[in-house]
């Protein structure tokens, strides 16, 4: 991915998926942002998990739990990132 970003629907909603840039102590492994259109943004350090995947599905279905106004938006932004993450491959 390196630095580009990716547009994901989810559940209808738009999720831009970018690779943040590397930083010295963040570890070997990328970090990236979730951005949805109303302005909302996650990041997740794939550093710190060693099921990078697992965590963000587990982060997305907390999020659907959640009694959050903006339970839907966080969930499709972890779902994206899992999506991403599965797609390149990041292991720990």
């Amino acid at each position: 991915m390196s630095a580009a970003s990716r547009v994901i629907t989810v559940n209808g909603m738009d999720v831009t998926v970018t690779e943040c840039p590397r930083r010295s102590g963040f570890g070997p492994l990328p970090v990236f942002a979730a951005v949805t259109d109303d302005g909302v943004r996650t990041v997740f350090n794939t550093n710190l998990f060693p099921n990078a995947i697992g965590r963000a599905r587990d982060m997305a279905a907390a999020a659907r739990k959640s009694q959050n106004s903006l339970r839907e938006t966080y969930r499709a932004q972890w779902l994206a990132l899992a999506q991403v993450i599965e797609e390149l491959g990041v292991k720990a």
